[in-house]
């Protein structure tokens, strides 16, 4: 356990909770008239959230205090511990098939290189990785209002919930011309590039006395031999690229840590009933917005005929779609839209 990281909190805890609600009934000849409303606090323990800083360290970029990592950086290290983590798992689909070497003794040597990088990645995000105790309370508020006139009864009613949750979201920043520079120089493949020249161009990466690259640091991303062609192919996103072409590699990998927009929503209902004798009709909608701009709908007409005491045909036909946006923080990820509808029939019996 890092020490220097709070641990994480207790899940489902809380600190307190209070709720209070109201509800009113009231009937003038033939109409008749209801309300309620209610609302509840729950304060609860903060949960701790990871994030990556992109705040440079007192070394600068490069430095022996930087833990920061590029994109394609990130990228690599990823890859590197889900291939360990994939290899390790006592699973028999999982075991790997195909490793380089004829002999055991080679091909042990490249899964110990596996776990290796595995273990090198997984250290370096972890090491890039910040985490805070971030929560707000979780309020629950509803209204509702409904009116009766004769046969009919008319029917609304809200409700608002905000799980004062949080959570990460990626946010990447540009490294700086300083830091393009100094990023360049760890940026190696083997021992094929060296720092950055202090020659002529002090924004030239060499390779021997041979100039490769310039980082022409007044064109986001063109990073080749020629600043006026801003179009460069990129290469590899390897952790130890050969070239400096490649976005990932002059981009911080970052997060913030900011409000989970799923844990906010708003939903509203209204419904009409008409009840004559042994037979009742409804129709009711429903409408469901949540903070990240999801949208949750339904729609549902329902009918009863009592057939004898205790003896109820019942029916109803609903139809319901789901069009849920993941957002966080005003980035969104994925949208997915389900739909569908439905036919419910049957006789109901109570004795």
């Amino acid at each position: 356990t890092d020490e220097n990281k709070w641990p994480g909190a207790p899940v489902g805890n809380d600190n307190s909770v209070w709720a209070g609600g109201l509800n009113f009934q009231q009937n003038i000849g033939e109409t008749s008239f209801s309300f309620s409303v209610g609302h509840r606090n729950r304060s609860k323990a903060d949960a701790e959230v990871d994030f990556m800083s992109t705040v440079a360290p007192a070394t600068g970029a490069g430095g022996a205090d930087e833990t920061r990592l590029s994109q394609a950086q990130h990228a690599a290290h990823t890859a590197a511990w889900e291939a360990w983590e994939y290899a390790t798992q006592n699973v028999e689909k999982n075991k790997l098939t195909g490793l380089t070497g004829t002999d055991d003794a080679t091909r042990a040597a490249t899964l110990a290189g596996i776990v290796n990088d595995g273990l090198a990645g997984r250290t370096a995000i972890m090491g890039a990785t910040s985490s805070m105790m971030k929560g707000d309370n979780d309020t629950f508020t509803n209204l509702g209002v409904g009116v009766g006139f004769g046969s009919f009864t008319f029917n609304v009613a809200y409700a608002t919930r905000d799980q004062g949750s949080y959570t990460a979201a990626p946010m990447p920043v540009r490294m700086t011309p300083a830091e393009m520079i100094a990023h360049a120089g760890t940026i190696t493949n083997g021992s094929a590039y060296d720092s950055p020249a202090s020659g002529t161009a002090a924004n030239q990466v060499t390779s021997g006395d041979t100039a490769t690259h310039i980082i022409d640091t007044d064109h986001m991303f063109d990073h080749d031999m020629d600043p006026d062609t801003p179009d460069v192919a990129e290469s590899p996103q390897t952790a130890d690229a050969a070239a400096v072409n490649d976005p990932a590699n002059e981009t911080w990998m970052g997060s913030t840590v900011v409000k989970n927009k799923q844990g906010e929503w708003d939903t509203w209902g209204v419904s009409v009933t008409y009840t004559d004798g042994p037979m009742a009709v409804s129709l009711g909608h429903m409408n469901l917005e949540t903070g990240a701009g999801g949208e949750r709908t339904g729609t549902m007409f329902s009918a009863r005929y009592t057939l004898a005491p205790g003896v109820d045909w019942r029916t109803s036909v609903f139809q319901v779609e789901d069009s849920t946006h993941w957002n966080l923080g005003g980035r969104e990820a994925r949208q997915d839209v389900n739909e569908g509808t439905g036919f419910v029939t049957g006789i109901r019996l109570g004795f």
